[in-house]
């Protein structure tokens, strides 16, 4: 689902669990799409990390166009 967005050229920012996958898949956007592209190392089911990633990304970016949930 992010290959889609990062073919488009859009800024990702996306929240995961697994540390080492969620920054294996930021750089592997950054590399083949030259895109920007923000981790956070989090679980969406805490309304605390939920928080702190929609504040980051407010800040950092302004705006959020669009968001995804993607659950198990």
């Amino acid at each position: 689902m992010l290959e889609k967005y990062a073919r488009a050229g859009c800024i990702i920012a996306f929240m995961d669990t697994n540390k080492e996958l969620g920054r294996l898949i930021k750089e592997e956007l950054e590399r083949l799409y030259n895109v920007t592209v923000f981790f956070f190392h989090g679980d969406v089911e805490s309304e605390e990390d939920r928080d702190i990633f929609f504040t980051a990304v407010q800040e950092m970016y302004g705006r959020m166009d669009h968001i995804l949930w993607s659950g198990e």
